[in-house]
């Protein structure tokens, strides 16, 4: 009688262990992965569209008025330029190719390459030091990156320009570019 206890025990010793198994596998199996946040420059990679150029006066100017390009008659030749172009990041290495689709104004399509500053506020690019620093006369700070999403991009930059009625006197404009993922 005491080896039939034994049996079983043993037996029941061995079909607990499985069931504790299995019941550790199913609850470890339902547990939600867990999401790694993607980097600025994996966020980067994709066709980018401009969907908004608006330049501000700084505060301290007499003018204070905030202009849409796209919409603004003085700069509807910029709003032109830009509005077709595509910028598109193939890969988190910096490399990028710009379409500047029909209304070229000068600049030509081809390859760019960009890098993101080691604490992910500036970003340099050929292209898009073109087009943050169009308006002014001197740009005096790098590109900034402002937000970066899955779908929108937004890029600051702040430069000078002269007033053209008193030569001596600079205007700070700041240019704020919102791009929209294709």
């Amino acid at each position: 009688f005491s080896y039939n206890v034994n049996k079983f025990m043993n037996k029941t010793k061995i079909v607990f262990f499985f069931i504790s198994f299995f019941c550790f596998l199913i609850i470890e199996g339902c547990k939600k992965d867990e999401v790694v946040p993607k980097t600025k420059q994996e966020l980067l990679v994709g066709k980018w569209k401009i969907s908004s150029y608006i330049i501000k006066n700084d505060p301290g100017n007499v003018t204070k008025q905030e202009i849409n390009v796209l919409t603004y008659s003085d700069l509807q030749d910029l709003a032109i330029c830009l509005k077709d172009d595509i910028l598109t990041v193939k890969s988190t290495a910096g490399d990028t190719y710009v379409d500047i689709g029909s209304n070229s104004c000068g600049l030509t399509s081809g390859t760019d390459t960009w890098t993101i500053s080691s604490d992910g506020k500036n970003i340099t690019s050929v292209y898009l030091d073109d087009i943050t620093s169009v308006t002014f006369e001197k740009p005096t700070s790098p590109i900034m990156l402002v937000d970066i999403t899955e779908t929108v991009l937004t890029l600051s930059r702040i430069g000078t320009i002269s007033n053209p009625n008193n030569p001596k006197a600079l205007y700070v404009l700041t240019n704020n570019i919102q791009f929209k993922k294709e």
